[in-house]
């Protein structure tokens, strides 16, 4: 379940944080690191503990990841 609704142009995410998951939805990668680093109430000026990773694009399509050697 997401931390906060989705809006016009935003992408979904998946942030975690000491073994802690969210889903949630921003318009960038920095955002949603700000929003995550709120809902776990991360204590000021170590946002950068959060850890996001782009799940789902702005259209509504699924992001698929793909390792490469």
């Amino acid at each position: 379940m997401a931390i906060n609704e989705k809006q016009v142009g935003d992408c979904g995410y998946i942030a975690t944080y000491k073994g802690k998951r969210a889903e949630l939805y921003a318009p960038s990668l920095y955002k949603a690191q700000q929003l995550a680093a709120v809902h776990f109430k991360v204590p000021a000026k170590k946002d950068y503990l959060v850890s996001v990773g782009l799940a789902e694009h702005a259209d509504g399509s699924d992001v698929i990841h793909t390792a490469t050697f």
